[in-house]
């Protein structure tokens, strides 16, 4: 059965926005010579080399027409950990270790101010050993604070993805049966008859899906 654009009522310059789409994209790559001028105290001159050049490009019709997003897939920090453990842990992790260095500062202040040498003292090598203690664990709990944050972040959004993927592949299923008339300049539905212009497609698929 032809898919008869529902405004003019002929198929003649109908054609599947999923085709439209991906003849409208193309991608390449470039490797040769290339020259280039240069210019230097009051002089020109050239300068050569090889290159190598890709690129994609769309037309602005295609680009109207794609298909709706995909909803975004659960992510972490990633790479962003290393900017933020090496600033923030070692703050957090203080905070963490108060209950530690605290009575740990004291007890060397108080071995101190007998005139002893607080590494060698009983007393201060207590004090150290809980100033020790409490840089370690408060670290380990600055790293299992930022790795449960990163897991809870992963979960809402898996849960969102969850959430929003039915409504997604129904919006995908009627996009991939539209139809776009480039004489009326409308997309539309062969099955149920509904059109739109190429602007409204993502709005349109969610909608009518």
């Amino acid at each position: 059965m032809a898919n008869i654009c529902p405004i003019c009522q002929k198929d003649d310059l109908v054609q599947r926005v999923e085709t439209l789409v991906a003849t409208g994209q193309s991608s390449g790559t470039y490797s040769g010579p290339s020259v280039g001028t240069t210019y230097s105290a009051g002089k020109f001159g050239t300068v050569g080399g090889y290159t190598t050049l890709s690129g994609s490009t769309s037309s602005n019709l295609a680009k109207l027409l794609e298909p709706p997003s995909s909803p975004p897939k659960p992510k972490g920090y990633g790479c962003w950990w290393v900017l933020i453990a090496y600033p923030v842990i070692p703050i957090v992790g203080g905070f963490f270790s108060i209950p530690f260095m605290i009575p740990g500062a004291i007890i060397i202040g108080i071995a101190e101010s007998r005139s002893q040498i607080a590494a060698i003292s009983p007393w201060g090598g207590f004090g150290i050993a809980l100033v020790i203690i409490g840089e370690i664990i408060g670290i380990g709990l600055a790293i299992r604070f930022f790795v449960r944050r990163d897991r809870n972040k992963k979960a809402i959004m898996q849960q969102k993805m969850n959430e929003a993927m039915p409504a997604w592949e129904k919006a995908m299923n009627l996009w991939k049966r539209l139809y776009y008339c480039h004489r009326d300049g409308i997309i539309y539905d062969p099955d149920s008859g509904y059109t739109c212009v190429p602007s409204e497609v993502e709005d349109f698929v969610y909608k009518q899906s």
